[in-house]
């Protein structure tokens, strides 16, 4: 917990500007999203379970797969450019209806058209060939393709903006049998006007389908009642013959077991008919209805659904590339798939069907085989007509009750020839909205606005990461090592670099002038110092050059050594030559001692000895006895010794560092790691080094209350002021 606060307390800046910076996108996009209008109609889709046509056309199915079937038609194309061209949508010519307008304009909001821009970036820098995208006038077959990709052509566009349009899912809880059809468009009248037409173009689909079912099945039965009234009357006919000839013999109470096991085995023999009958109609509503049965079927839709893309996508390839081409070719192999494996569906489909019609034939051939054997055996037994006659009559009652059940179900599917459909039916019809259902102006507004906290958290994460990987602050310094942070210098504006006692006064002189008084209160005895910096550009030839200055000022006697033999940059700095003759001439003069080359120094109070002539080997140089006779002559004379030193990856730092008296390591806030400093203080701790505290340099001075609320330089402008 305390982890995240640090975070929010650092980095709040981000966080509050991402805020900000997403909230008023979101007020944009809430302002410039289109105004959208659902109107919504409900049609409940119920299977009827128990009819004959149920188990046998639609195999393994249930209500479930029935529902999602007629879910699957409504989101049919052909039923979307059925209802666009009796509308009136679709038009050729340029002049345009409001509705036809409002139907074919775009409604999104910025960002949703930038989101398709970006999505269809891709096809528009596709580089199209050459060749012919259609094909010229020649064979018919050439022709056809011509038209049909023409009329698939005008259709796309229409039908795929009404399927955007269009929304279908279940109403209420996930079991439940109502269907929502919703249409959500820039313009009232027109969700309206569709919501209304597709609820009603699927029922009369529906309503077509259904009724050429009853009457294929209608024609089946009306023929099977006739074949059994026909046979009814024979047998009946025949029962008469044999009472007048044997002289009105009666059976009742004296029924044998034989014509008991043939009274069994009749009625065994009537339910295999009875099977057949029922399998050979609906086989025969397989042949007669053109297929229409197929369309409840979620396989054979789906089977559609694919053809129809395949189709569409062969369609679309061919509007840019010609026959010969690979992509083309496959496409046009991947659609005669998609219609084979259709056709191979509805084929077997009605080879299980014609299956199942073979095995009630042979099943019910062997139940009158054995009836039939039964009756030879019985006649060749018995003398008398009774037990025939007695068969007849069983035979009679049995085909009369099979009749019965037969005229019912005729009756039923007569009746609903004339009546609306009863598993289908509109609930609810499209309602006119008067107010728009999106956008939600609040719920955006808040969606951007939690957004923009999450990627504001997320993206102070990544700063906060990054930002302990280097020293940024004191805290940061003194967490890494126990010296504590001696001086904390923030960045100066002023082009010039000499910042101590120019006049005016800053936060970074200030610091700097605080640090020289610690150096003359706390550094006892007095003696040379060096500082220390892992990166170049650290500041610490800034810092002494100042450092000097501020001592100066404390009137303190200062002897300055520019040792950076590499990149000398303190006579810039403090207004010296750095080109004449300098340190490596004193080391390199053998001949004359170190006394007689620096001359006469009682009476000076600033001694600067410049770099000298470049050399080569500068660490060998450093390292010779006239260096440490040098300082040890400059400390006689001079209170202070300040050595300007190259970065701590040269080996001359390591030289100068093991003679001098003090070393300060500077430390740039944001340019240096952890690890590089912890291997800094290492290296000091490893050389046995004096180090009696660390400068903290480049901070951001903006963070400091006082120097915020404090200005240095009021002073200066009332002088200024009064004198003028």
């Amino acid at each position: 917990m305390e982890t995240w606060i640090s975070i929010l307390k650092k980095q709040w800046h981000i966080i509050v500007f991402t805020v900000c910076f997403l909230c008023v996108c979101g007020i944009f996009e809430a302002r410039m999203s289109p105004k959208m209008y659902t109107s919504r109609a409900l049609i409940q889709i119920k299977a009827d379970t128990s009819s004959l046509l149920d188990k046998k056309v639609f195999p393994g199915g249930n209500e479930q797969t029935f529902y999602t079937s007629q879910m699957i038609l409504l989101e049919d194309p052909h039923l979307a450019w059925e209802v666009i061209q009796r509308e009136g949508l679709y038009t050729d010519g340029e002049m345009l209806s409001d509705l036809q307008e409002s139907f074919l304009e775009e409604s999104q909001s910025p960002f949703q058209s930038l989101i398709y821009y970006i999505r269809s970036l891709p096809f528009m820098l596709t580089d199209y060939s050459g060749n012919e995208r259609y094909p010229k006038e020649g064979t018919a077959q050439d022709n056809d393709a011509y038209e049909q990709i023409n009329e698939e052509r005008k259709k796309k566009p229409y039908t795929e903006k009404y399927a955007r349009f269009l929304d279908v899912e279940r109403y209420g809880s996930p079991d439940t049998d109502i269907v929502a059809v919703s249409f959500t468009t820039g313009d009232p009248v027109l969700s309206f006007l569709l919501a209304a037409a597709h609820s009603d173009a699927f029922m009369d689909r529906a309503m077509k389908t259904e009724f050429a079912s009853s009457e294929s099945s209608r024609n089946f039965l009306g023929k099977k009642v006739e074949e059994l009234k026909e046979r009814l009357a024979a047998n009946q006919k025949e029962v008469n013959a044999l009472r007048i000839r044997s002289g009105d013999i009666l059976v009742g109470d004296k029924e044998t077991l034989a014509t008991r096991e043939m009274g069994n085995l009749q009625s065994s023999y009537g339910k295999e008919r009875e099977a057949r009958i029922s399998l050979e109609m609906a086989y025969t509503a397989l042949e007669t209805r053109d297929n229409s049965v197929f369309m409840n079927n979620p396989t054979i839709r789906q089977a559609e659904q694919d053809l129809l893309t395949a189709e569409s996508v062969r369609n679309q390839l061919l509007s840019s590339l010609t026959r010969e081409h690979p992509r083309f070719k496959e496409a046009e192999a991947t659609v005669l798939s998609a219609r084979n494996y259709l056709e191979n569906i509805k084929k077997e489909i009605k080879e299980r069907t014609l299956s199942d019609v073979l095995i009630a034939k042979a099943r019910e051939e062997k139940a009158r085989d054995a009836l039939q054997k039964k009756r030879e055996e019985y006649e060749t037994n018995s003398n008398t007509v009774g037990p025939k006659i007695a068969f007849l009559e069983r035979e009679i009652e049995i085909n009369g009750g099979i009749l019965s059940r037969l005229q019912e179900k005729l009756q039923t599917l007569q009746m609903a020839y004339h009546m609306p459909i009863s598993y289908m039916r509109v609930v609810q019809r499209a309602e006119f909205p008067f107010y728009y259902s999106s956008p939600n102006e609040m719920n955006i507004i808040v969606l951007w606005t939690c957004a923009g906290f999450l990627f504001g958290i997320f993206f102070a994460c990544v700063r906060e990461y990054f930002d302990r990987q280097y020293l940024w602050s004191r805290e940061d310094v003194e967490t890494v090592t126990n010296l504590s942070v001696l001086a904390d210098i923030p960045l100066e504006d002023s082009n010039n670099e000499l910042i101590v006692g120019n006049g005016f006064q800053s936060p970074a002189s200030e610091a700097i002038k605080g640090f020289a008084a610690y150096i003359l209160q706390k550094i006892d005895p007095p003696g040379s110092i060096l500082f220390a910096s892992v990166e170049p550009a650290a500041g610490k030839t800034f810092l002494l050059a100042n450092l000097a200055h501020a001592l100066l000022l404390q009137e303190k006697r200062i002897a300055f050594i520019s040792a950076d033999l590499h990149h000398p940059r303190c006579g810039e700095i403090l207004g010296f030559n750095e080109q004449g003759k300098g340190l490596s001439d004193i080391l390199m003069q053998e001949s004359m001692p170190v006394k007689d080359c620096l001359g006469e120094m009682d009476t000076i109070r600033f001694f600067f000895i410049p770099c000298g002539t470049y050399v080569h080997d500068a660490s060998s140089l450093l390292a010779c006895s006239r260096m440490v006779e040098l300082l040890r002559c400059l400390r006689d004379k001079f209170e202070y010794v300040l050595i300007d030193a190259p970065p701590l990856l040269l080996s001359d730092w390591h030289v100068l560092a093991r003679q001098t008296d003090y070393v300060f390591p500077v430390v740039r806030s944001g340019r240096i790691t952890n690890a590089d400093f912890e291997n800094l203080v290492r290296s000091l701790a490893h050389m046995k080094i004096k180090v009696p505290g660390i400068l903290l340099n480049g901070t951001d001075g903006t963070k400091s209350l006082y120097s915020a609320k404090y200005d240095y330089n009021d002073f200066e402008r009332n002088n200024m002021r009064n004198e003028t």
